[in-house]
């Protein structure tokens, strides 16, 4: 029992982790300055446009993460509903 839940919160790191690295490799953390500004809409630095490919590989890498992140959430209520069948 405590195997399943352990490799729960294992999986869960390394996916939090993955999701981590894949922001900071993206340039998500690149542009601290831009923060103090967001409450002022008018005073927003021109930011470069992205490409459509990146953008959509970007998209990909977040629904693959959500979709990793699920079905970690998952597994749980899955393991405890094949397990309560077993023992009724």
């Amino acid at each position: 029992m405590y195997f399943a839940w352990s490799g729960l919160v294992f999986i869960s790191l390394v996916v939090g982790m993955a999701a981590f690295l894949w922001g900071f490799r993206s340039g998500q953390f690149s542009d601290q300055e831009r923060a103090r500004y967001l409450p002022f809409p008018d005073e927003l630095p021109e930011t470069p446009a992205r490409s459509a490919s990146k953008s959509l590989w970007n998209t990909v890498a977040l629904l693959a993460v959500a979709a990793v992140v699920l079905s970690c959430l998952l597994a749980p209520l899955a393991i405890l509903y094949w397990r309560s069948k077993g023992t009724g």
